[in-house]
């Protein structure tokens, strides 16, 4: 037998084995039971919406600059521009202040590779900064593919939190960029750190997330000939960025700012997902759909991607609730751009549209939404990291913070109908809109050749 009929066989089996660890954990474990009776408390917390790209790196800086003691960072990915450098040389400034960073990245798309291994180096070198990679790829564990950690979460001092659906990147700051995607955050403020407050519960869920045994620390650079001053040259061109950028940018969205602009929360409650490395317990998805089961008038509920499985569809079954009082935001074939999911949307959108929901969608050529949040009776306030998928539903380590404020939810209604109202358009059973023709044919012949594979992988998507 030739050595290349050898390899051949040997990538076939490696193939299937892959293919088999991957599909097994998901498949052949049973999704665990899930409680919709966590406490809702009353909080004298404020709370701010975080709408534009400029309010989303201003609270960033304005965290990481303000905070005196603790910084803990839970992110999905870095997806490049320049804002990422400048991030990476706000945290460092932070710890060289003394303030005791954690960052904790998904172990898989966390971006921190080519030449920003180098500033994994520098944290990595720094007393006072922990890098966490959740569940790094492994070729030869399959079956730990799928235990993505998704949460975007980031609490300074213990007093203050954010979390939303941003990635950091360009795309998600720079609304003039080609591409842009537009979020939602929800900064909230206590007075001072101390327990049983809805900052506290963010933080003792990034704590763990930070323990657990999926979760890669490294303590240490590797060493090289030329690792010390490699790491020595990085820092100081990181202290040289920041440094200019204190010097030249304008600071107008301070901690002022952002207490002028919150508002006053109820009551509010912090969940999450399990964190089993299969399939997790399903607690964000039940506790939504606890919510839209309360519903009097209406909810509203954005996620950028709308896939519904077998199991989404027969949990839902169990809570009685009023299809025409929801409307689901999402976006069309003309703004995503994730073809893989979009062709999920398409497999069940029609019996969506069947169902009595009103659907809209987002259609734009160089912008797309990737917020996920719902309103509820105008009262109510869901932004987190959760999609409406599958993989967000009992794959993903998913969280979302829900609070009750009028002024906080009529802000988000306002917000939603000035910035994306004129692109939004009502879907139709069997029906395409004038954005939607006017689509490249090859985006939608792409799309429509996935369905077929996004099928048979509902679960992974």
């Amino acid at each position: 037998m030739s050595k290349i009929k050898m390899l051949s066989i040997l990538l076939l089996f490696y193939g299937l084995y892959i293919v088999a660890g991957m599909l097994g954990g998901v498949y052949l474990s049973d999704i665990p039971e899930a409680s919709v009776s966590q406490a809702v408390k009353e909080t004298d917390e404020r709370v701010a919406l975080v709408e534009s790209g400029e309010e989303a790196w201003h609270i960033r800086r304005e965290m990481i600059t303000q905070a005196e003691t603790s910084l803990d960072i839970a992110t999905f990915s870095f997806q490049g521009g320049e804002s990422v450098e400048l991030y990476y040389a706000l945290l460092l400034e932070a710890a060289n202040r003394g303030v005791s960073v954690r960052l904790l990245l998904d172990g898989v798309f966390h971006g921190m590779r080519l030449t920003d291994r180098r500033i994994y180096e520098v944290f990595l070198a720094h007393e006072n900064i922990e890098v966490g990679m959740y569940e790094p790829l492994n070729p030869f564990k399959p079956w730990t593919f799928n235990n993505r950690m998704h949460d975007k979460l980031m609490i300074a001092d213990n007093r203050v939190g954010l979390t939303g659906g941003r990635n950091i990147g360009d795309k998600y700051f720079d609304e003039k960029t080609d591409g842009v995607s537009y979020d939602r955050e929800i900064v909230v403020m206590g007075k001072e750190s101390r327990p049983e407050t809805l900052v506290m519960e963010m933080a003792d869920y990034f704590q763990k997330l930070w323990t657990q045994p999926y979760v890669s620390k490294r303590d240490k650079p590797v060493p090289t000939l030329t690792g010390n001053w490699r790491i020595e040259r990085t820092a100081e061109s990181l202290k040289d960025r920041v440094d200019n950028y204190h010097l030249t940018s304008l600071i107008i969205k301070d901690t002022d700012y952002w207490l002028d602009k919150s508002h006053a929360a109820e009551k509010g409650l912090f969940v999450h997902n399990g964190l089993e490395r299969f399939n997790k317990e399903p607690a964000v998805w039940k506790t939504m759909l606890n919510q839209l089961a309360k519903t009097e008038e209406s909810f509203l509920l954005k996620s950028p991607y709308v896939i519904m499985d077998t199991y989404m569809v027969e949990s839902s079954e169990q809570f009685l609730f009023e299809p025409d009082k929801l409307t689901i935001l999402t976006n069309g074939i003309q703004a995503t751009p994730n073809y893989l999911a979009h062709s999920g949307y398409r497999n069940n959108r029609d019996e969506l549209i069947e169902s009595e929901a009103h659907v809209k969608e987002y259609q734009s050529e160089n912008s797309s939404l990737h917020m996920k949040s719902f309103v509820q009776d105008e009262k109510w306030v869901g932004i987190g990291s959760f999609n409406l998928d599958p993989r967000s539903v009992y794959l993903n380590t998913e969280s979302m913070l829900m609070v009750k404020s009028e002024e906080l939810a009529d802000e988000v209604l306002s917000e939603t109908d000035k910035r994306y109202g004129d692109k939004l358009e009502h879907a139709a059973e069997g029906v395409e809109s004038k954005s939607a023709q006017e689509t490249s044919r090859i985006k939608k012949l792409v799309i429509d050749s996935l369905r077929p594979l996004t099928m048979l992988i509902e679960r992974l998507l």
